[in-house]
């Protein structure tokens, strides 16, 4: 990532950043930020993101994020649990999040309650978070978006440093394939 600020150029490195985060139990924010040669403030800061409001072709109460191709299966809660997630609110509409290069689509089409919200622009996507009740996810693109829009995320990680971790989150810590939804439903 490359920043321009009074012609000096800042070159950031997420692999040296990530180095910072791990001595110094920093969000990926205050890293990039040291890296960059800034004043790191104790509340990792959030980005003003530049998005317009669209209108949404559906209406979702609760944004679920299943799909995380670069963690572990350790770190990864089973399809069947988020189904079974779903089902318990019948009366609420899920969005789940995904992209159809990666993730498959058809695994939710007998789901009654679940609408697939695949391939979207970022500004639609936007809209989806802050006009949500909340993002359920695992350590993804999508909590660390969560974070920066202030939308409430329940998270479930196994992560113990803090680089990747939404600082705002409500965290189930425990290991991710053996939490219960009611676990998750107690958080909502």
């Amino acid at each position: 990532m490359r920043i321009d600020r009074n012609e000096k150029i800042i070159t950031l490195s997420s692999s040296e950043a990530f180095q910072i985060a791990a001595k110094k139990n920093y969000y990926m924010t205050q890293a990039f930020m040291e890296q960059a040669g800034l004043e790191v403030p104790k509340v990792p800061p959030k980005a003003i993101l530049d998005y317009q409001r669209v209108e949404l072709k559906d209406r979702v109460d609760y944004l679920i994020s299943p799909f995380a191709r670069s963690l572990p299966e350790n770190q990864k809660w089973s399809i069947e649990k988020w189904k079974e997630l779903c089902k318990v609110f019948p009366d609420k509409i899920f969005g789940v999040l995904g992209n159809s290069k990666y993730d498959e689509r058809n695994i939710w089409q007998n789901e009654k309650n679940v609408v697939p919200l695949y391939d979207y622009h970022f500004n639609t996507v936007c809209n989806y978070f802050i006009n949500s009740k909340a993002l359920i996810s695992l350590v993804t693109g999508t909590s660390h978006l969560a974070f920066h829009l202030g939308v409430k995320n329940i998270l479930l990680t196994n992560q113990n440093m803090t680089w990747g971790n939404n600082p705002d989150a409500i965290k189930i810590t425990d290991y991710i394939p053996n939490i219960k939804v009611e676990q998750v439903i107690e958080k909502l």
